[in-house]
């Protein structure tokens, strides 16, 4: 199996960021103007990618002490280990670079926010326009009944990266499209916390001004509220705040029933944090990742 790199620079330092995102695939197998056109060239966040030192530990906390929906079932490639699980408007990819192993204290990291574009061959110039500096198109290709056929298409939008995360579109094919829609869990909430969809995705940013208008550029016209929160389609939207380091800091999850969810927590010995208007699963029993929980 052959998977692509992309490299992202600029400013920040040069890193090789492995896209494994054909694995839950073969595992089963705008009309735009320029710069400042109102037209959208994302649909929403399609997956949020999660770098951990144990993916197969990470997954069966989501699959099994969570209950979540299994969107790819997890499997080790040459290089990585994958496995997705659903969580309503989105994708959880849990991701090892490397060979797989069991370490003896697992931590995990926010690693990679992946949007659904309109077609490539439309949005590409007009993300160049804005200042996305988007990388040359990567397609993923696999042998499938004797045919080369392309399972989808990556490209990073080297402005919206940082040091610690990487941003970038992912264009499936039609028919890797359709495998992916076949998996749908149907009826929600999910899981034992009875999950309905991810609210946000929480990024700090040294410098929050200048990294707010790059995001505001790039995904014209998603509004940014006073406070940096973006809302982009269907998906969880992307809140950017004050931080002391360019990172994606959590996930909020929207749920059900906020009480039955701490209920389930605290029988299980997951809960962490507790307020009137939030619970927050306990960091050390999910790889140090910061997972909080509001009513829906």
């Amino acid at each position: 199996m052959s998977y692509k790199t992309a490299r992202f620079s600029g400013k920040r330092k040069l890193h090789a960021v492995v896209i494994p995102a054909a694995a839950l695939l073969l595992s089963g197998m705008l009309v735009l103007g320029g710069c400042g056109s109102s037209k959208p060239v994302v649909k929403k966040v399609d997956h949020i990618t999660i770098s951990s030192t144990d993916a197969p530990g990470l997954f069966a906390f989501f699959t099994q002490d969570l209950g979540l929906p299994v969107a790819w079932p997890l499997a080790e490639y040459p290089g990585f280990t994958t496995g997705g699980v659903q969580a309503g408007n989105v994708n959880l990819e849990s991701l090892h670079l490397g060979k797989s192993s069991a370490p003896a204290t697992a931590s995990a990291g926010i690693y990679g926010i992946v949007f659904e574009p309109y077609p490539l061959s439309a949005v590409t110039s007009v993300l160049t326009a804005r200042g996305a500096k988007p990388a040359k198109p990567q397609p993923q290709q696999s042998v499938i009944n004797g045919k080369k056929v392309t399972l989808y298409t990556t490209v990073t939008l080297k402005t919206l990266c940082a040091d610690d995360y990487i941003v970038y579109l992912c264009e499936y094919s039609p028919e890797a499209k359709a495998r992916l829609a076949s998996r749908g869990s149907g009826d929600k909430p999910l899981g034992n916390i009875g999950l309905e969809s991810v609210r946000e995705i929480d990024i700090t940013a040294m410098d929050v001004e200048a990294t707010r208008n790059q995001w505001k550029k790039v995904l014209a016209p998603a509004a940014m509220t006073a406070g940096g929160l973006m809302t982009v389609g269907s998906g969880p939207a992307v809140r950017i705040v004050k931080g002391d380091a360019d990172r994606i800091t959590g996930l909020v999850f929207e749920v059900a029933s906020l009480k039955n969810a701490k209920a389930y927590l605290q029988q299980k010995n997951l809960l962490g944090e507790s307020t009137a208007r939030q619970e927050k699963i306990d960091p050390s029993k999910v790889q140090g990742l910061n997972i909080i929980l509001v009513q829906k």
